[in-house]
């Protein structure tokens, strides 16, 4: 079984990429293939070549489009080498165990949604174990789950890599997380297994897309920011003939989540 960890990399604190490697580097677990897809980062040779990787491979994408080009571009070019993708964001750090765990759970479920801890930009936990104060271990999360809020990001996720073959990553909508696993979960009339055995170290910042942290001005922004975000978001799906023609029509109706931990555009 062929494992690779898949990442991008792009311009950021040193700080934060060097507790990536180093949690990468840490796994109890290490066979695995460490894939970096780099948009512009002048230190990660360098860098790479201080921790003990038993294989990594550097891919300099720069130039080559957004955010979401570059990942579908690198997702193709590995797909067909590898039996299991596991995603980590390289602003993020990862518990020693993820590979371990992930491994072992990858057999029985192809798709494994694991658990994250908020950390600052020091690595101080803000909110350990959030998804777990919604969801409890072991859950099956099928697709309904999803259909008007997310879990699964690319960084604390895995697959079975046959199931991103004939994936769409032509989305407007900056959510290219939440977009592929709803074409997954749809697709393959499957269920993702939820576990908080191991933890993504989530990093909190004004810069992060979906970060819960980004610095929006007022309740009215963030409402706007994350209707304009799901509307986007459907639209990509309606293409694709998904049915979301109803939670489409009914956007105008949201309003912000009342729980003290919303999901992702919830």
């Amino acid at each position: 079984m062929k494992i690779a960890f898949f990442t991008i990399t792009y311009p950021m604190p040193s700080f934060f990429l060097r507790s990536f490697l180093q949690s990468i580097a840490s796994q109890s677990c290490n066979n695995f293939d460490l894939i970096i897809g780099n948009d512009g980062n002048l230190e990660i040779d360098l860098l790479c070549k201080e921790y003990s990787f038993s294989c990594y491979t550097i891919v300099n994408l720069s130039g080559m489009g957004n955010f979401i080009k570059i990942r579908e571009l690198l997702l193709r070019k590995i797909i067909n080498d590898y039996d299991i993708i596991i995603f980590g964001d390289s602003d993020d750090f990862f518990s020693f165990n993820r590979v371990k765990i992930i491994t072992n759970l990858i057999k029985i479920y192809p798709i494994i949604v694991n658990d994250f801890s908020m950390v600052g930009e020091s690595n101080k936990i803000i909110c350990s174990k959030y998804l777990s104060k919604r969801i409890s271990p072991g859950q099956k999360i099928h697709l309904n789950f999803i259909k008007r809020k997310n879990i699964f990001g690319l960084s604390n996720t895995a697959v079975q890599s046959y199931l991103l073959k004939n994936l769409d990553f032509n989305t407007q909508s900056p959510a290219l997380d939440w977009y592929l696993f709803y074409q997954i979960l749809f697709k393959n009339k499957n269920y993702a297994y939820f576990t908080n055995q191991c933890l993504t170290f989530y990093r909190q910042h004004n810069n992060g897309i979906s970060s819960f942290a980004n610095n929006l001005n007022s309740l009215k922004d963030k409402l706007n920011y994350t209707l304009s975000v799901k509307k986007k978001h459907y639209q990509s799906l309606i293409k694709l003939h998904i049915p979301v023609k109803k939670e489409y029509s009914t956007l105008q109706n949201e309003t912000l989540s009342k729980s003290k931990f919303p999901f992702w555009w919830e």
